[in-house]
């Protein structure tokens, strides 16, 4: 995870790079789009003649122009930010307004040392914070006694109309995003189990030590029972073995329980490894797991998993929650599976080829027969 440091780091090259020179061209359209925020804030401020006032990450400056009229020639508005040509532009939008009270400084508001202020403001800037107790405490020194603080920030897209209606209102007429939308609905639904609003740091991508299916699986030891990571049980598209590893408890602990209610209370490895079988459903994805494997992919074409990611995503959207779920809960059926398989062919003709040619004749006969397994057991169960 990225530190406070790469974090304000990555901001600084931002804002005095693209970010920032985008945000100037936008400024005219931005302002009007936000008017009705910053007539709230300074509502909610209630800035006094004669008062000092901070604006932290002022921008170019919209805000920043109306509090330094509210307080008037005998009041003064610092304008603070890191970004220099946001700056530039809130300095020649004051000097054309004839708004000469405002001191417009490039400076860390986080950790740069403040003067005293009666007034603490910010319009969409302390989102930004690398580290936002250390910048909030740095805030707190410099306010004045009965020093007021008033602030305009986003919550999280679930609570934010504003942004959410249009973002879907445009998303239906995108191609679709599947790999991306479920990182969006994790992040949308995060709050029902986290307390707090959720940051996204840094994007990455990694592998995931993983023992293919296709494969010997890591043998117990004795009074040692794999589950999860450790085992390597999950497929490649749920991208860690956590919810595999609840998924075992309780068939782990009924199996325990009936082992030793026959009085078998033997917790050899060879015991052991007869009370958690993998789910038929996640044997099938041996090959999408060896895809992800160092060294096995001919393709130097760093976005190919990606994409391929993409397809089988895209083809489990298409397929519905019910078949979306099993298959992430590595509990999809032979029949399930089979319309997967089809529509992600469908999406990559290239799809099988790829993967097949990961697979040695061995991985190969090993997968048809794991596929042959979960046949059967669809007809088993009739």
């Amino acid at each position: 995870m990225a530190t406070p440091d790469d974090i304000n780091a990555d901001m600084l090259a931002f804002w005095n790079g693209s970010g920032g020179h985008t945000w100037v061209a936008r400024q005219e359209q931005t302002d009007i789009t936000l008017a009705s925020a910053t007539e709230a804030l300074l509502g909610f401020a209630a800035p006094q003649a004669g008062e000092r006032v901070v604006d932290i990450g002022c921008g170019c400056g919209a805000p920043t122009l109306e509090f330094a009229r509210a307080v008037g020639p005998s009041g003064c508005v610092v304008g603070l930010d890191i970004s220099g040509p946001m700056l530039a532009e809130g300095e020649k939008r004051a000097k054309g307004a004839g708004i000469a009270n405002i001191d417009w400084r490039q400076a860390d508001p986080a950790a740069a040392a403040l003067d005293e202020y009666d007034l603490l403001t910010s319009a969409f800037g302390v989102m930004f914070f690398g580290d936002r107790v250390a910048a909030f405490a740095n805030m707190r020194r410099g306010a004045a006694p009965n020093a007021r603080m008033a602030l305009v920030c986003w919550r999280s897209l679930a609570e934010n109309p504003w942004m959410e209606v249009p973002m879907r209102a445009v998303a239906q007429h995108l191609p679709p995003r599947p790999l991306t939308a479920l990182y969006e609905r994790f992040f949308a639904t995060l709050g029902r189990y986290k307390r707090g609003d959720a940051t996204l740091v840094k994007p990455t991508y990694g592998f995931i030590p993983a023992y293919s299916r296709l494969r010997p699986m890591p043998a117990a030891r004795d009074r040692v029972l794999l589950v999860g990571d450790a085992a390597g049980r999950h497929s490649p598209l749920t991208f860690c073995g956590f919810g595999s590893m609840i998924r075992s408890f309780l068939p782990v602990a009924d199996a325990l329980r009936a082992r030793l209610d026959r009085g078998d209370d033997r917790l050899d490895a060879r015991s052991l490894a007869k009370v958690w079988r993998e789910p038929p459903g996640l044997a099938v994805m041996g090959g999408l797991t060896l895809m992800m494997v160092p060294g096995r992919r001919p393709s130097a074409d760093p976005r190919a998993v990606n994409q391929l990611l993409d397809a089988a995503f895209a083809s489990l959207s298409e397929l519905g929650d019910e078949v979306y779920g099993a298959f992430v809960r590595d509990q999809i059926g032979f029949s399930d599976f089979v319309r997967f398989m089809r529509a992600t062919a469908k999406r990559r003709p290239s799809i099988y080829d790829e993967v097949f040619a990961q697979l040695s004749r061995a991985e190969l006969a090993r997968w048809s027969w794991k596929l042959g397994g979960l046949m059967l057991r669809k007809w088993s169960s009739g």
